[in-house]
């Protein structure tokens, strides 16, 4: 999507035998069987499992490490047992079961499993609890149901209980086939994934199968494990994560919802109002989710209940205001708004942070207010009063309003030409001072081209190209103007070959540079995220004019394989495959960048192209790409 970079809007969104995940233990592990047995075990195995356990506390040392010897031979079978036996009270018992699985060493990867899985899964037991949690998310985000059979290996054989939940949360958030024939499918293949596991997350997941099959009869099951859950958040609060059994709640309130059961549901969303931590974050995250589900009146009852937090928060206050405009309160919603822009007084720096949340809601209104109110309180030139005009025009621009963007950057431009610390700061921004000069006359030149004023327009956007050579928007607007010459048509073409030349440079430049970090951390996370933005520029600059479509498609999906949830990106591929004459491709990747910012006037506005070519070409004729 564009040359712009934005952050990532936010308030401030079959069968596992054991051959196929390549379980390896340390030690003697399979060094005695030809191949691992398969990992469901029997009612008569599960007394052999028991004896063993009890054998590992034996008086004898020898029965201790037989017993100890053939568990690690058992492979798969013994892993709900001994995960079951980690806190025994025998403490020899939970110490050696505890060896065991920390001696277990996964390969998570099927053989029948998708690249994109195989990738995600690539040195998964190297990650951090936070990266692993990133690595569920992606799993459960992958098309076409291919992330669930590893993530009921995870909910399996996750050795931490929580990302064991984490995993089954993600095979509950799939959406729904629509079909009764792929329903039961997909309810097959998770029950045979799931086996007979006796974990908590492998309930959760065989209770799904079951919700797929025949939602209705699964309530009563649904009831019971979230009892369950309830009851050890009380009885073992050291041993469970609220928020999980949170989010189980509400994914339990949903489908009562679904299923036309609006008291149940909302008795149970209640329910996870007692799983608040009384901070404001999660209060935020529960009024968001609140109103994401289109039940304002519940903000109401979470307002009565933590007023004192809600009095202190503009965030929360805008929740609240939110939701009275969304039951047509009109009144009430500006007057709970202006409550919320009069707190933290003199602080623009909060309140730019409130309107970024509020634009990524798509309140625009209260949005503007508040950069408005930063602009007003701070200093001109400071690095509040550049990021402020920066989210504002930017936010203006996604929404048609050039002119009144072009002079909310003015004011900065203005402010660098009488102090020259201000292109310092600029510098210190997500775009140098020299892309702040290029937006802004690219914003005007948009105004004009509306106006069809097309001289001055190109006068603007050669002033910005002084600025920045390289901007692939300016590039654009320079080659869709209409009526340009032979000459000034070459001109522009060059000019766009030198950018995409540059583009191929810092690609090549920032892949080198992160083949030799290979240490996680801020560096890396820094290099990929200049490698991702690169092939993400190139494609959008050769996609809108002229070049290597196959190379911009390429670049595209590389940039997401860096940064899979970026609207922008995909945006960026939607118009890749419109560049080549795929449109239900193209659609299709636009639809996913208009779900991920749903408030974009941009995304919106191209998604909506792309559906009239496709209406338009029933006919031979394809789409004209300069449009």
């Amino acid at each position: 999507m564009g040359a712009v970079e934005m952050e990532p809007h936010s308030s401030l969104k079959r069968s596992i035998p054991a051959t196929c995940i390549g379980l390896i233990l340390l030690g003697v592990l399979f060094a005695q069987a030809e191949a691992p047995p398969s990992p469901v075990s029997t009612a008569g195995e599960d007394k052999h499992l028991g004896e063993l356990i009890q054998q590992l506390g034996s008086g004898l040392y020898s029965n201790r490490e037989k017993a100890q010897i053939e568990l690690q031979r058992l492979g798969l079978v013994a892993f709900d047992a001994l995960f079951e036996a980690r806190h025994h009270d025998d403490i020899e018992i939970g110490m050696r079961a505890r060896f065991l699985i920390r001696s277990m060493q996964v390969s998570w990867s099927d053989e029948n499993d998708t690249a994109a899985v195989v990738e995600v899964l690539r040195n998964y037991n190297e990650q951090n609890e936070a990266n692993r949690r990133s690595r569920l998310d992606r799993l459960s985000r992958l098309e076409n149901y291919a992330g669930v059979p590893a993530l009921c290996r995870l909910a399996r054989f996750e050795t931490s209980s929580q990302l064991s939940k984490y995993a089954a949360l993600g095979i509950l958030r799939q959406p729904r086939p629509q079909t009764r024939t792929r329903q039961s499918a997909l309810a097959d293949q998770i029950t045979r994934s799931a086996g007979n596991s006796r974990r908590t997350a492998a309930t959760w997941v065989r209770a799904y199968a079951e919700t797929l099959d025949a939602p209705n009869k699964s309530l009563p099951t649904w009831q019971h494990l979230t009892q369950l859950e309830l009851r050890a958040v009380g009885e073992q609060p050291e041993h469970v994560n609220r928020e999980i059994t949170r989010d189980l709640l509400r994914w339990y309130a949903e489908l009562l919802f679904e299923l036309n059961l609006p008291m149940d549901s909302q008795d149970v969303v209640r329910r996870t109002f007692d799983l608040n931590d009384n901070t404001n974050r999660q209060l935020i995250d529960t009024a968001g989710w609140l109103l994401n589900q289109q039940w304002p009146d519940l903000i109401d009852e979470l307002y009565e209940r933590f007023e004192d937090r809600f009095s202190s928060s503009a965030v929360l206050l805008y929740r609240l205001a939110e939701s009275q405009r969304m039951r047509k309160q009109s009144d009430r919603a500006n007057t709970t708004a202006q409550l919320a822009r009069e707190l933290d007084p003199q602080q623009p720096k909060v309140h730019t942070e409130v309107a970024y949340g509020l634009q990524d809601r798509g309140l625009f209104d209260w949005a503007e207010q508040e950069y408005r109110y930063s602009l007003e309180h701070a200093h001109p030139g400071s690095f509040e009063d550049i990021r402020a005009r920066y989210f504002l025009s930017e936010m203006l621009h996604d929404h048609g309003n050039d002119q009144a963007a072009a002079q909310t950057l003015q004011g900065v431009i203005d402010a660098a030409a009488k102090d020259a610390t201000v292109n310092k700061r600029m510098n210190g921004f997500f775009r140098q001072a020299a892309g702040f000069h290029s937006r802004c006359h690219y914003f005007y030149a948009q105004h004009l081209h509306a106006l069809k004023q097309y001289k001055k327009e190109r006068e603007r956007l050669d002033q910005a190209l002084a600025a920045d050579p390289t901007d692939a928007d300016v590039l654009i607007a320079l080659y869709r103007i209409p009526d340009s010459n032979a000459s000034e048509r070459k001109r522009v073409l060059t000019l766009i070959g030198k950018a995409a030349s540059e583009f191929r440079l810092e690609i090549e430049k920032y892949q080198r540079e992160l083949d030799r970090q290979q240490t996680p951390g801020q560096l890396r996370t820094f290099l990929e995220g200049r490698l991702a933005s690169a092939n993400n520029l190139f494609a959008w600059l050769v996609s809108n004019t002229e070049g290597n479509l196959d190379e911009a498609l390429q670049c595209s999906h590389r940039s997401l394989e860096i940064r899979p949830e970026s609207a922008g990106f995909y945006d960026t591929l939607g118009r890749c495959y419109f560049a080549k004459g795929d449109i239900p491709n193209a659609i299709k990747f636009q639809s996913r960048a208009a779900k991920l910012e749903p408030h974009s006037g941009m995304i919106q506005k191209q998604l909506k192209q792309f559906m009239q070519a496709q209406v338009e070409t029933r006919s031979p004729e394809l789409p004209d790409r300069s449009n």
